[in-house]
């Protein structure tokens, strides 16, 4: 019991230094671009709403129990219900006369008036960053609450006619019953509505009473785990830092809870502290599409290229940033493969911060076996879920659906990307609107954070997923079914340093502009394959496949039809994207084939090369070849 004590301690103490950071950081983020911070909430609408109805309720109440004078009839029975309440709890009869009427209406109003002036000074304390609580706020709260007791009670006493001492305790001495009767009323609805919901909602929840705990869900991807990560975010940091960033990697278990462990979860905040933290700073969100600056696919090469080598001094061939520019429309993951210190990490890093965008860097590590070195996964022990970087910013990321976030996987291939990326390489072949990864299940009455729905956490279409792989003996080989799904760079050597012309500054892009820009290209027909350029890359291909058996199948040539067309309007060549196919897509899979016809076969791939398009033509491809064909 003493030992279990103690770790409870501890994990209390881990839990506390752990939120300091990510309180901070909430503290001091700026708020994202792409979305407007409306000025009143969803409860705060809902709380004005309720003191409306309150007014009215009171100036009916009033109508009600006031009892008409000698020679007077009232608009109202004298036995209503109201009027018999105020006779229960033993009230004095009292004609209010007009002026009465007048003062318990003002009342009334000016009650939903101080709600509403509260509720504004509340809001602009929040959207300061202030807290409402704080004691230089009363000297808003308390005069405001003056101020509308004055204005009420005084307009209404300045009509009573005449002004003597009886009128007065008559008139106050009716507000007090009106608004008494009020209050009753008002509980008494609120108790019933009340009830009327609870019994609705278990009714509803008869049939299924467990329905949030089985595996019934529709057609949603069926991802049962998720992983747990640590990474680091660059660029246009995001506002919260990591909630797990020293979570140990000895727990690979799934996110998945049985009825019984489930059914012990306790409130969101706990549960999901980080998540819940996210949904309390985008409280009062209205998602906006990003303005973005008009620019050319041509000059972001350009712009991009300059942006690079006088920021960040870092060299690329244009050919390089077209193929990766190129890529993201072609692909939601891309691969970029070479030695160690070639630029790979910094690419991507780079871009975002370029295009004011999101960059989350995640390092991979050796021992990610599951599904759960991403995502996070539930502790059993602490009853709470250990959230990674990588889960927040890409929940947060529904909150910025215009915004670029790029999330890279360094050294992605230190432990197998089949194993790990499942989840993600199998929704990613889904349309855009069925992107989701289950995090966990939840039972019946637990409440969980926006963003969860029914236990998926959403992958926006604009999130992408760039990984980078050293191609050294620490390393595994990259499945065929990741190199196909993914467009895949080879980093050889860095380009040597230029002076670079024109603008070096960064520039404002939006996911949606970026697209718009991919869809124009797509859509010109000048930029398109044409059947005679499909048969002639269709030669070298079938010849490959005839002799080596190597497919080239249809989601490469999907592929294909999205890249060719935005490379070249990027202003590359169209031999360029040709072999950079030919030679990722095709040659690749001979690498680690030793049969006697491999080499004759390659050395008839590169006469079929130079007769086709000429000699030099496909500089990717002969170079990798040659390789092949030295190593045999």
């Amino acid at each position: 019991m003493e030992q279990e004590k103690k770790g409870m301690e501890a994990l209390s103490a881990n839990s506390k230094m752990e939120d300091a950071p990510k309180r901070k950081a909430e503290k001091e983020a700026p708020r994202s671009k792409g979305v407007r911070k409306t000025f009143f909430t969803r409860g705060n609408l809902l709380t004005l709403g309720l003191s409306l109805f309150f007014t009215f309720l009171m100036i009916f109440t009033g109508v009600c129990v006031s009892v008409p004078g000698a020679g007077e009839s009232s608009i109202v029975s004298v036995k209503n219900p109201l009027a018999l309440l105020r006779q229960s709890l033993g009230l004095p009869s009292i004609n209010a006369h007009l002026a009465g009427q007048m003062i318990n209406l003002l009342v009334a109003v000016f009650i939903s008036l101080f709600v509403f002036a509260v509720l504004v000074e509340y809001r602009r304390f929040a959207l300061d960053g202030k807290k409402w609580y704080a004691k230089r706020n009363w000297l808003w709260y308390i005069p405001t609450l003056l101020v509308c007791l004055a204005c009420s009670f005084g307009f209404g006493l300045l009509l009573q006619t005449p002004y003597t001492q009886e009128n007065l305790v008559n008139a106050l001495t009716f507000v007090g019953e009106s608004l008494l009767v009020t209050l009753l009323v008002y509980l008494i609805l609120a108790i019933f509505v009340a009830s009327l919901l609870l019994l609705i909602v278990n009714f509803v929840r008869y049939s299924k009473p467990l329905s949030s705990l089985g595996d019934s869900l529709d057609d949603e991807p069926s991802n049962d785990d998720i992983a747990q990560g640590l990474g680091d975010k660059e660029g246009i940091v995001s506002s919260f830092a990591p909630i797990a960033s020293s979570i140990s990697q000895e727990t690979s278990g799934e996110a998945t809870l049985s009825a019984s462990e489930a059914m012990g979860l306790a409130n969101r905040e706990i549960v999901f502290p980080g998540l819940c933290a996210i949904d309390s700073h985008y409280e009062g969100y209205a998602i906006e599409n990003v303005p973005s600056d008009q620019i050319a696919l041509p000059d972001l090469i350009a712009r991009f290229r300059a942006f690079l080598a006088k920021k960040e001094k870092l060299y690329y061939d244009e050919d390089t940033l077209r193929f990766f520019l190129a890529g993201l429309s072609a692909s939601h993951l891309e691969i970029l493969e070479g030695l160690s210190g070639t630029g790979k990490s910094s690419l991507p890093r780079s871009f975002a911060k370029f295009v004011n965008g999101v960059a989350v860097f995640v390092p991979v590590q050796a021992t990610w076996r599951d599904k759960t070195s991403l995502l996070g996964y539930f502790n059993d022990f602490s009853k709470t879920y250990r959230e990674t970087d990588f889960l927040m910013n890409l929940y947060e990321a529904s909150y910025n659906p215009d915004r670029i976030y790029l999330f890279v996987l360094d050294e992605m291939n230190i432990s197998r990307v089949e194993y790990y990326f499942a989840d993600f390489l199998s929704v990613l072949e889904y349309p855009e609107d069925q992107w989701k990864i289950r995090v966990m299940t939840f039972p019946n009455d637990f409440v969980p954070p926006a963003k969860l729905d029914k236990g998926f956490v959403a992958i926006p279409s604009s999130c992408y997923f760039v990984g980078t792989a050293n191609q050294d003996d620490s390393t595994f080989s990259i499945a065929d079914k990741v190199y196909d799904r993914a467009i895949t760079i080879d980093f050889v050597n860095r380009s040597a340093p230029f002076v670079p012309e024109g603008s070096g500054e960064g520039i404002v892009l939006s996911a949606s502009a970026l697209k718009k820009l991919f869809s124009e290209a797509m859509e010109d027909p000048s930029l398109a394959f044409t059947s005679s350029d499909y048969q002639k890359f269709a030669s070298l291909t079938d010849y490959v496949y005839d002799e080596f058996g190597i497919a080239f199948g249809n989601r490469i040539l999907v592929q294909m039809d999205k890249m060719v067309p935005v490379f070249l309007a990027c202003g590359g060549k169209k031999e360029a994207i040709l072999d950079f196919f030919f030679s990722r897509k095709v040659l690749s899979k001979l690498e680690g084939r030793f049969e006697d016809n491999v080499k004759q076969g390659l050395e008839h791939i590169l006469d079929m090369i130079s007769s086709a398009y000429g000699e030099g033509s496909f500089p990717l491809s002969e170079a990798m070849a040659k390789r092949m064909m030295k190593r045999l």
